[in-house]
């Protein structure tokens, strides 16, 4: 079966890079160089066509959910490529409600506002005791709660808005929320099975495969939970950025200001049978939604993204580039 994700039935996939609108085939995600990203991809189906997978990313404030946001974002683009007929109900007949902290520009004139369908960041904020709300936690932890307990949409925990966050909680787990609300009745969902890349954390790391396979997961099954560490004493590189490629971390390790690292014990026996990484602290969690090249800007890449941890490609000059780790590096845009 030739399919790029979960469809069955093996609908048509189109993408919109810049230029040209092309269709997608199941080996595009080999090629790093080429641009893909699933807020462009438009699905053809039975003569109808789909868009819009994915939701605009979220504003925080002041609470630490990006692991929510980054987790319930996942489920939402891959509940919908799964089941086109939930695409459908979220995406094409967006709900119209009163929204007074709507931003204005999402405002009609008569003060609604056009809301999509999505899964509830509010909920896994505020019900998932594995995580620790606003002051943080891990989208794993997410994923492991959502096996184990119903998720419901946006839509559903807001219509319980007469009850107190834990009555919420309470009735949709135990599947009360049925009676109280229209908009919950067959809108629980659950993750079915979750993984790291390369089946452990930090295993893809030591064969110099992590790129490869982010590329593969993201194409064929849909947007990954990632995390990453903004560093510097006011996180304003990170805070600022708007497109572009982000160096912080190789200066930080370099430096006194190293990332929290948590070594493998020497000698232990299960590092003899198996391959041990080392943990690093992780402090953001975000959606990866694709990949591309950033033309403008010239300098040492690993080839092909393989980057075995043995070589330090960004550190190279284009006259030590090419001769660097065996042929690991290439210099270019």
């Amino acid at each position: 079966m030739n399919c790029i994700n979960v469809h069955v039935n093996c609908p048509d996939f189109f993408h919109f890079p810049p230029g040209k609108r092309h269709a997608l085939s199941a080996d595009d995600w080999q090629d790093g160089s080429k641009y893909f990203d699933w807020r462009k991809v438009v699905v053809t189906e039975n003569g109808e066509e789909a868009k819009d997978f994915t939701i605009p990313a979220m504003q925080q404030g002041n609470c630490g959910n990006c692991y929510a946001a980054a987790a319930s974002n996942m489920y939402t683009t891959r509940i919908m490529l799964k089941y086109p007929e939930l695409h459908r109900q979220w995406r094409d007949r967006l709900h119209h409600q009163k929204m007074v902290d709507a931003p204005s520009s999402s405002k009609t004139s008569d003060g609604t506002a056009t809301a999509p369908v999505f899964i509830s960041v509010d909920q896994q904020t505020a019900c998932n005791p594995l995580n620790q709300g606003c002051e943080g936690g891990y989208p794993v932890l997410s994923h492991v709660w959502a096996s184990q307990q119903d998720l419901v949409t946006n839509k559903c925990w807001q219509s319980l808005s007469a009850m107190s966050t834990g009555e919420k909680c309470a009735a949709i787990r135990r599947h009360e929320d049925y009676s109280n609300s229209e908009e919950c009745r067959d809108q629980h969902f659950r993750v079915l099975q979750f993984r790291y890349i390369g089946s452990v954390l930090g295993r893809c790391a030591h064969y110099g495969m992590c790129e490869k396979l982010i590329r593969e997961e993201v194409f064929h099954g849909g947007p990954i939970t990632t995390a990453m560490e903004p560093r510097g004493n006011d996180y304003s590189n990170f805070q600022y950025y708007r497109g572009g490629i982000l160096h912080e971390v190789p200066a930080i390790e370099a430096g006194e200001d190293e990332l929290v690292k948590i070594y493998p014990k020497k000698g232990s026996v299960a590092c003899k049978r198996t391959t041990c990484y080392t943990f690093r602290k992780l402090d953001h969690a975000l959606l990866t939604v694709g990949w591309g090249t950033d033309k403008e800007e010239i300098g040492c890449y690993y080839k092909e993204g393989l980057n075995d941890g043995k070589h330090r490609c960004e550190d190279q000059t284009q006259d030590t580039c090419e001769l660097h780790g065996a042929g690991k590096c290439a210099w270019g845009g």
